[in-house]
């Protein structure tokens, strides 16, 4: 069982230009649980609710892990919009985990406002980790997304991590 609680307030400095808007805490509540049914299979089930200044919003996660397969279903509802969504990630290690290719797939219809449109949105991305050596990680992903605002949008994230307290013993 999880239970979580997060209050954010922005603080904005007085000589910036975000100055201007009006900025309001929020309180979030989230509680779930998380079932192992076998070593290689796992679920959660998590609800959230989102309090702002005068409005509510909810969100609800179901999901399972089957080895190196995520699966997941999101609804989202109330003031921050309308959102059901699904997911699917895989990554498999290899050569003694030295390589990770991955893969994932999202797919979602919402909506911004209650009277509002609908909206779908389509995403892929195809990547792979290298770690030639504890400390040192390099990642490549290409990433795709296709909605009515972005018809096809294409990008490539590039990462190289090096970790420092591995080579210090710090931690």
């Amino acid at each position: 069982l999880s239970a979580e609680y997060i209050f954010r307030e922005p603080r904005v400095a007085y000589n910036s230009i975000f100055s201007v808007f009006n900025t309001n805490s929020t309180q979030e509540i989230e509680g779930g649980v998380e079932y192992e049914v076998t070593p290689s299979l796992k679920t959660y089930a998590r609800y959230a609710s989102v309090n702002y200044s005068d409005e509510t919003s909810g969100r609800l996660s179901v999901g399972g892990q089957y080895e190196f397969v995520n699966i997941a279903y999101t609804q989202n509802f109330g003031y921050a919009g309308e959102l059901n969504g699904i997911s699917f990630q895989a990554a498999y290690p290899l050569m003694e985990q030295q390589l990770t290719p991955s893969l994932g797939f999202g797919y979602a219809g919402y909506k911004l406002e209650k009277d509002g449109p609908s909206n779908n949105v389509l995403s892929s991305s195809v990547g792979a980790t290298y770690r030639p050596m504890p400390a040192l990680s390099a990642d490549v992903q290409f990433q795709y997304m296709s909605n009515r605002l972005y018809k096809d949008d294409a990008r490539v994230f590039l990462k190289l991590t090096y970790w420092m307290n591995r080579q210090l013993g710090w931690f």
